[in-house]
């Protein structure tokens, strides 16, 4: 998990509008270069690979709550790797499965719509809440429901608005109409089920 999700100063340096760093990056001396691949990286995708290999192997846990909690997380990581994937590049092709190096059909299929990531993401988040454990025994695992239900609606709100603003057509997937009160509303029920738990 460490090597999927950003620490607290990548979080701080990134997503903050008050961050003040301690030396001058490379926007700010002018020295900015063009990134020839940034996540679409071997090393990237195999992250993904990863998540893929724990849901085709999770079934040879013959503990049915602890094969649900740790399917949980990884809903969750697989959620987060594509919602990264979606704020870097948009459209990007979408596998819930373990690509072989001779199958060429995938490897080479094309990018997935913005909207069908999206609502895969969205989707992974819901059954990362549903599996997760509200809380963890001590020196657990620390990602559980509410924390899928915050991801989700900050993704939800980042798509909502980022479809609103930049005028993206709704997209219809599997009877769902995806347009941006579609995800703002994801984004304020899950929001509402953090604030109703008391616990944050």
């Amino acid at each position: 998990m460490d090597n999927i999700l950003p620490g607290a100063d990548d979080m701080a340096s990134i997503k903050g509008d008050d961050y003040i760093g301690k030396t001058l990056d490379a926007i700010q001396k002018g020295t900015r270069t063009t990134a020839t691949n940034g996540l679409w990286t071997q090393s990237n995708w195999g992250k993904l690979r990863h998540i893929n290999q724990f849901f085709e192997n999770c079934h040879k846990c013959e503990d049915d709550a602890i094969r649900a909690k740790y399917m949980g997380i990884e809903y969750f990581l697989r959620a987060w790797f594509y919602y990264e994937m979606l704020c870097y590049y948009g459209d990007v092709p979408f596998y819930d499965y373990v690509l072989s190096s001779d199958d060429q059909s995938s490897l080479m299929k094309a990018r997935d719509s913005r909207g069908f990531i999206a609502w895969k993401i969205i989707s992974d988040l819901d059954n990362a809440a549903a599996a997760l454990p509200e809380t963890w025994p001590e020196g657990g695992a620390k990602v559980n429901k509410y924390a899928a239900l915050a991801l989700k609606s900050r993704i939800a709100l980042f798509e909502g608005t980022f479809r609103k603003y930049h005028n993206i057509p709704d997209e219809t997937i599997e009877g769902v109409t995806l347009s941006p009160e579609w995800f703002l509303n994801q984004a304020a029920d899950a929001s509402l089920k953090v604030m109703k738990s008391n616990q944050y």
